[in-house]
C-alpha cells in the first residue's frame, strides 16, 4: 500500500509538472522525485523515588530536586513522531536534493501540541553537502547517539539541542569537515528575561562552529569548536562571549559498540548543560566554566543491553567577584528553600531492549546524584547531595 500511494503521488506530481512547464519534452526528461515516511508510536511508563527536575511532562529525565521526598510514576503515549524524507534532483551542479520534515504530537494533562523537530533542505555534491534548515546542533554529534531508552539520550552530559542553521561538510576520503552558522529557536540562552532567543538576536553574530571527523575502519573521532555571542541587556554595549569544544570518540565491531565525548565550555544553557553567567550590580558579565563527559557501551542486536556513565560540574568563575548580582543558565531551581544551583551531578544508567522487526520494547534503571549549592557572591556554597532512582518502560512501533 505504501508504495503504490508513494507511486501516484509520484505520477500526480510528474503530470502537474508537465502541464504547467511550457516544455513538455524538458518534463520528461527530469528525474523521477520520491520521498519516504517513517516515524514511530511511543508508550512509556516511569516510576522515581523522589521529587525530579524533569522535561516533556516527566518522561525526560534530568536530575533530583533540592526539595521534596514524593515518589511517583506515570504512564504517557506523548512521544509518538513521524517525519518524511524528500528526494529530487540537485542545482548548481549537485548530484541531489533532499528535504526532512519531521514533527512529534506531544502534549502533557492540560495541553496538546505538534511541534517541529527538524525541517531542513541539503543539496548533495560528490565531496561536500549544504544544508539550510533546523536539525540537531553539530555538537549533539547524532551520528553517534548515545544508546539509552530515555529519550533524553544522555543529557544533561551530552549537549542537547536543535537549532536553525547553514552548515556545509567536505569530505575526504576518511575525514569530514564542518563548518556551521547557527541561531536558536526551541533551545534559548537563559538571562534577566528568562529564556529567550532575543540574547542571541541582539548581539547579531550567529553562533559558529567548526569540526573533524575522522573514521578508520571500526572507529571515528573528532573535534569541534563553538562559540556564541548574546546580548542579556539591550541597554549595555557587551556581549556574553562563550567559547566550548568538544572531542568524542566511537567503535563498533560486530554487535559491540562503545562510545563517549568531552565537553568543556561557557555559557551552555540552550545545550541543558549546567553552568551559565553572573550579571553584578555594575552590570558586568562573569562567566562560569563548564564540563561534561559521558562514556556509553552496548551490545547486541535483537537483544540489547547498553550501560550509560555520565559526569557534568560548574566549575565557577575564574575571577573573584566583590559585588551582589544573579546567575542565569541551566542548573538553578527555584523553590521553598530559595534558590538552588547545581555543583556537580553524575548518572550511571542500565538498559535491555527487545527489538524484534519494527518494534522495541525495553527497561532502563538510572541512578542521578546532585549536588545542590548556595550562591554567595558569584560562588557555590553549602553544598548538598540529593539521589534519585528512576525506573523506565517503553514500547516502540516504528515505521
Amino acid at each position: 500500500m505504501k508504495q503504490s500511494f508513494t507511486g501516484s503521488l509520484i505520477a500526480i506530481a510528474m503530470m502537474a509538472g508537465h502541464l504547467l512547464s511550457p516544455n513538455a519534452m524538458l518534463a520528461q526528461e527530469t528525474p523521477e522525485k520520491g520521498f519516504d515516511v517513517y516515524g514511530h508510536i511511543r508508550t512509556d511508563f516511569f516510576a522515581q523515588s523522589r521529587n525530579c527536575v524533569n522535561s516533556v511532562n516527566d518522561l525526560f529525565s534530568l536530575f533530583a530536586a533540592p526539595e521534596g521526598q514524593q515518589a511517583s510514576a506515570g504512564m504517557h503515549s506523548i512521544t509518538t513522531r513521524m517525519g518524511a524524507d524528500f528526494y529530487a534532483p540537485g542545482i548548481l551542479g549537485a548530484k541531489q536534493a533532499k528535504g526532512k520534515i519531521e514533527a512529534d504530537f506531544s502534549g502533557g494533562s492540560d495541553y496538546v501540541w505538534i511541534r517541529l523537530r527538524q525541517a531542513y533542505t541539503q543539496l548533495q555534491w560528490e565531496h561536500s553537502s549544504l544544508l539550510l534548515g533546523q536539525t540537531w546542533h553539530p555538537m549533539f554529534t547524532s551520528h553517534i547517539m548515545p544508546t539509552t531508552l530515555n529519550i533524553n539520550t544522555g543529557s544533561p552530559f551530552n549537549p542537547f539541542n536543535r537549532s536553525p542553521q547553514i552548515r556545509y561538510n567536505h569530505h575526504f576520503q576518511d575525514l569530514t569537515l564542518t563548518a556551521a552558522a547557527i541561531y536558536q529557536t526551541m533551545y534559548k540562552s537563559a538571562g534577566p528575561k528568562g529564556n529567550s532567543i532575543q540574547y542571541q538576536k541582539d548581539a547579531v553574530i550567529p553562533n559558529v562552529f567548526l569540526g573533524l571527523d575522522y573514521r578508520l575502519n571500526n572507529l571515528t573521532f573528532g573535534l569541534g569548536a563553538d562559540y556564541k555571542a548574546i546580548k542579556p541587556i539591550s541597554e549595555v554595549n557587551r556581549l556574553v562571549h562563550g567559547f566550548s569544544g568538544i572531542a568524542y570518540a566511537d567503535y563498533q565491531k560486530d554487535l559491540f559498540r562503545a562510545s563517549g565525548k568531552v565537553l568543556y565550555g561557557e555559557n551552555l544553557s540552550d545545550h541543558n548543560i549546567i553552568g551559565g553567567y553572573y550579571i553584578d550590580r555594575n552590570k558586568e558579565y562573569h562567566k562560569y566554566k563548564s564540563f561534561a563527559t559521558y562514556a556509553n557501551i552496548s551490545y547486541g542486536q535483537l537483544h540489547k543491553a547498553f550501560l550509560l556513565a555520565g559526569y557534568s560540574a560548574n566549575l565557577g568563575t575564574q575571577e573573584k567577584i566583590n559585588s551582589n548580582g544573579d546567575f542565569y543558565g541551566f542548573g538553578i531551581y527555584k523553590g521553598n528553600l530559595g534558590n538552588r544551583y547545581i555543583g556537580d551531578l553524575f548518572r550511571i544508567s542500565l538498559g535491555y531492549t527487545y527489538n524484534p522487526t519494527n518494534w522495541r520494547i525495553g527497561i532502563e534503571l538510572e541512578y542521578n546524584n546532585v549536588t545542590w549549592c548556595e550562591l554567595a557572591l558569584a560562588q557555590l556554597v553549602n553544598p548538598v547531595r540529593h539521589d534519585v532512582f528512576r525506573l523506565d518502560a517503553a514500547a516502540v512501533y516504528f515505521f
